[in-house]
């Protein structure tokens, strides 16, 4: 990756930054966080760490990502290996600031249907709905 970095002649603008232990700092330090994975992403932590932080997320769509964002509300998805699309994402965010400061809280609101509290509720209402029901079989 340096390498290519190199031979692009983009290696000044463009950091290694390796393993991080504290995610909200390194956050703050980006303007949008790109998810550009190739194969589909069972869940999307990263995606969902993104948003918390009320940061604008551009992921490719396929599994999780496309289930959690929801495109032009509170992120943007294109299609997985289509390096135009991304592009033109990104150069519309780079012209369109605005839009980061509308769907970075957007973005938030999202991420917290995803929260702990959220997903144990959640998991609480199935327990019950199943409990329930397997009382009816009796």
């Amino acid at each position: 990756m340096r390498r290519l970095a190199e031979e692009l002649d983009i290696a000044g603008r463009v950091e290694f930054r390796g393993h991080r232990e504290d995610i909200s700092a390194e956050l703050q330090r980006i303007d949008v966080l790109v998810h550009a994975s190739i194969t589909p992403e069972p869940f999307g932590q990263v995606v969902i760490e993104g948003m918390c932080a009320q940061m604008l997320v551009v992921a490719s769509r396929g599994g999780g990502p496309e289930e959690i964002i929801s495109d032009g509300v509170d992120g943007f998805l294109y299609r997985s290996g289509d390096i135009d699309a991304l592009a033109q994402i990104l150069v519309r965010l780079e012209a369109e600031p605005e839009l980061r400061t509308r769907l970075g809280p957007a973005a938030a609101r999202r991420a917290r249907d995803f929260s702990g509290d959220s997903i144990a509720g959640q998991m609480m209402l199935a327990y019950d709905l199943a409990r329930q029901a397997a009382g009816k079989c009796s």
